[in-house]
């Protein structure tokens, strides 16, 4: 243990139950996060790493506090430990944690535990042997997330809408418009990771952990650094989507011609802004958008470069850079 985590200290406590617990890790990877087994060297050709020679790890939290000798014993441990809301069940909150991350992850704020919304949903990743697919598909269509029903999590909460962090924003233009990861969360080059959009995504906030905290950190505000940010990446995703060369365009990502406005900003509104056609905001955004367009090539600019402008309102819109909307 570190010397600033002396017995008594401020950083005793976390330091007490996170050291036993990275030997789970410690006994499964070696320095380099590598778990080369001897079967594994046995087709590659490559040299056997064995495991490292590390003590086995502890696992102390709410209702357990065991031991085991790698990570094929941290998965029942975890299981283990029992929902202290009804003391009578001795529920794991295995199910319930799961979805209250997957809460998280979808309204940036928790779901209520008690709310019958919630339980349903806790119930049925149970029933469905813990299929991660069924729970994904469960509570985004659930009213927990859409509000389209009423919901006792929404009385503590209201309806909660934040600034689509990294992961959000990134996974929507992937999904969106056909890139296969514009924003370089992958990258594996330092010329992949220095690209216009990852070196941008990579200063945009991001879901994350303080250490020993179960609740994320979740950064929600729109910053002026924020919008900025946005404002380059929709300009730089413009320039690979709008009026650009055969021999340039990314495989399979969504292409538009400044020949063709109008097909382009129908598109802008359903796809980038993902409005669809019967809600009441997709007249008035394609109106707004052809408006912009109009006067950007009136003032003097291209169409291709009014094109490019139009699909940045486009893309800064409150429904494309939102999470709750």
């Amino acid at each position: 243990m570190m010397r600033h985590a002396v017995t008594g200290s401020e950083c005793y406590g976390c330091h007490k139950s996170l050291d036993p617990l990275r030997q789970f890790w410690g006994t499964q990877l070696d320095f380099n996060d590598r778990n080369d087994f001897p079967a594994r060297a046995s087709f590659t050709g490559a040299a056997a790493n064995p495991r490292p020679a590390t003590t086995g790890g502890g696992f102390a939290f709410g209702t357990v506090n065991g031991s085991g000798a790698n990570m094929l014993a941290l998965g029942p441990l975890l299981l283990q430990v029992q929902d202290q809301g009804d003391p009578m069940q001795a529920v794991s909150r295995f199910a319930i944690s799961m979805t209250q991350k997957l809460c998280f992850y979808a309204n940036s704020a928790p779901c209520l535990e008690s709310d019958p919304e919630f339980q349903r949903i806790v119930k049925g990743f149970r029933s469905s042997k813990f299929s991660w697919a069924a729970l994904v598909a469960d509570l985004f269509s659930s009213p927990l997330v859409t509000n389209a029903t009423h919901t006792v999590t929404f009385d503590q909460n209201g309806e909660v809408v934040a600034v689509a962090r990294r992961d959000h924003l990134c996974a929507a233009l992937d999904s969106r418009l056909g890139f296969t990861d514009v924003c370089g969360l992958h990258a594996v080059t330092p010329a992949q990771a220095r690209a216009v959009v990852p070196s941008i995504a990579a200063g945009l906030p991001s879901d994350g952990y303080g250490r020993g905290s179960v609740a994320p950190v979740l950064p929600n505000q729109p910053t002026l650094f924020y919008r900025a940010g946005l404002e380059n990446i929709c300009a730089a995703v413009a320039a690979q989507t709008i009026d650009v060369a055969a021999a340039k365009q990314p495989p399979n990502v969504k292409q538009w011609t400044s020949k063709s406005s109008d097909a382009a900003i129908t598109d802008f509104v359903s796809i980038v802004m993902g409005l669809a056609p019967s809600d009441a905001r997709t007249g008035p955004a394609t109106d707004l958008l052809t408006a912009h367009f109009s006067k950007a090539t009136a003032g003097g600019a291209t169409a291709s470069n009014a094109l490019k402008s139009t699909f940045v309102v486009a893309c800064l819109a409150p429904s494309s850079v939102s999470i709750g909307l």
